[in-house]
């Protein structure tokens, strides 16, 4: 009864705070049932949800992932986390603590679908997060995009399915493409808008397409013809479809190290860690809306 009345507190505290709604305020109270409060996964979260109240006066239920392909792309990331910890899982290595007081893991999970699926997964699973970041870099297909443009996906599909797998098999797709959360969307718009006042470099809101190769001048132009991305990569698609069918939001905020211009696997290694430092300042801001946001 106790417990009821702190967290009936907590919850209207938050809402005359206006970090919650009143229909939120409503699934505060009644949206943890007898079973999840029992168990000892939701009493520590519970006991974090208290914790937070205090320190910080007010509550931040959010935690949020923040996943890279490779580790230049995370490197950029490693030295803005207060608190971190390490820990291993599935021979991946997790870091794990706050960005501007947000809650954030954080990882490269390796190149390719697979192995990025797998990291989603352990993250959702795991570390409990509420939404995932991709962030890194990719490459532009666009003949208008340029070397350290950024393209926040606004959705993503396979290259390289077979378009009837994921809509007539599981999960039972409307179509092949998979959406970017729209309230992330928005919120990546005030940071473009923002970020491209201060920068020469361009942000671009549109369609990316994934596959199992790095796609250099072969196989260019049918891509192109028939999904018309702005970029494309080896990651983004696997990331949207296990956060699909999780129902996590996602959204991909990747910067580009080689163009149809300047393409190949030379230009990757020349522009990647300053097209992931674009990468890594872009998700930042997007963390400070997020945190005022929710």
């Amino acid at each position: 009864m106790g417990e009821g009345l702190l967290y009936f507190i907590m919850a209207l505290y938050a809402m005359e705070m206006r970090q919650y709604t009143p229909n939120d305020f409503v699934s505060l109270i009644f949206g943890f049932s007898n079973d999840i409060i029992k168990s000892m996964k939701s009493l520590g979260k519970y006991m974090t949800i208290v914790l937070k109240f205090i320190f910080y006066g007010g509550i931040h239920l959010i935690k949020i992932g923040i996943l890279c392909a490779g580790d230049r792309e995370l490197a950029p990331f490693l030295p803005h986390i207060q608190n971190c910890k390490e820990s291993k899982k599935a021979m991946l290595k997790f870091y794990e603590g706050t960005i501007n007081n947000v809650d954030i893991v954080t990882l490269y999970s390796g190149v390719c679908k697979t192995n990025a699926a797998v990291a989603s997964q352990i993250l959702i699973d795991n570390y409990n997060v509420d939404l995932i970041i991709n962030a890194g870099t990719a490459g532009g297909m666009d003949s208008k995009l340029e070397i350290f443009d950024t393209v926040i996906t606004t959705e993503v599909a396979h290259h390289d399915v077979n378009e009837d797998i994921l809509t007539e098999f599981h999960p039972w797709m409307p179509s092949i493409y998979f959406r970017a959360d729209e309230t992330l969307l928005k919120l990546s718009q005030q940071v473009a808008k923002h970020f491209m006042s201060e920068s020469d470099n361009a942000i671009y809101f549109g369609r990316t397409i994934t596959g199992e190769k790095f796609i250099t001048d072969h196989g260019r132009d049918e891509i192109n013809s028939f999904f018309c991305p702005l970029s494309v990569d080896m990651e983004t698609a696997s990331i949207a479809q296990v956060c699909y069918v999780n129902s996590i939001p996602f959204i991909a905020i990747r910067t580009l190290t080689d163009t149809a211009t300047h393409s190949g696997g030379e230009n990757f290694d020349k522009n990647c860690d300053k097209a992931s430092t674009i990468s890594k300042d872009i998700v930042l801001e997007l963390l400070n809306k997020i945190k005022n946001y929710y």
